[in-house]
């Protein structure tokens, strides 16, 4: 429950300090996990040529988070995707704020079988 808080906060905060972008961020990677067996945890890094001081995922079955320093280019971006409780195609995005204040994100999806 924690952490369906905190997400909102973020959300909420990213909503109110960027108000018209966060929805139309700019999509700079995608991601296909394709086909996977419901209750899979898969990952994958990323590496990014950008210098990240937020992140924050629109579903709490992507959990995400930056692996390398504050400044360090590429920035190191690892996400996590937790299949259970999911059938069909997923997909979601991972929102990026860079130390500019630009956001934009990760296209992710996957296809979840039982």
């Amino acid at each position: 429950m924690d952490k369906i808080k905190y997400f909102l906060f973020l959300f909420f905060i990213i909503v109110y300090l960027f108000p018209g972008r966060v929805f139309s961020q700019e999509v700079v990677l995608e991601f296909d996990f394709q086909e996977v067996t419901q209750g899979d945890v898969l990952s994958h890094t990323f590496f990014i040529n950008y210098d990240i001081k937020g992140i924050v995922s629109e579903c709490e079955c992507f959990s995400a988070q930056v692996l390398s320093a504050p400044g360090e280019i590429p920035a190191k971006i690892k996400v996590t995707f937790d299949s259970t409780g999911y059938i069909s195609q997923v997909n979601q995005r991972i929102i990026l704020i860079d130390k500019d204040d630009n956001i934009f994100a990760i296209a992710i999806k996957a296809n979840v079988k039982q």
